[in-house]
């Protein structure tokens, strides 16, 4: 599956869209590599998503078939790390 269809496919990002734009600024990541709208991700790929205000990092535990309800999209992916970004205060 495409990279920008699993984050909107698991509401990481809420728009199909917006995860081509994250990936097209290259602010997302498969396995440590910059990572194109197209790439794909299997089970057990790590994805790093630098948002504006956090940086979040998950596992690929399962590819979603069709379209998968909000309540289930969370058991497709483990967060390993979730960081929040400080604020600069001038």
């Amino acid at each position: 599956m495409r990279i920008d269809q699993f984050l909107s496919g698991c509401r990481i990002i809420k728009r199909r869209v917006m995860a081509k734009e994250a990936c097209e600024g290259r602010l997302v990541y498969v396995d440590g590599m910059i990572a194109k709208p197209a790439k794909e991700v299997q089970v057990n790929s790590r994805i790093k998503i630098e948002f504006a205000d956090r940086t979040l990092e998950i596992e690929v535990l399962e590819i979603p078939r069709g379209n998968i309800r909000k309540d289930l999209a969370k058991n497709l992916y483990r967060v390993l790390r979730e960081e929040f970004k400080k604020e600069e205060i001038l």
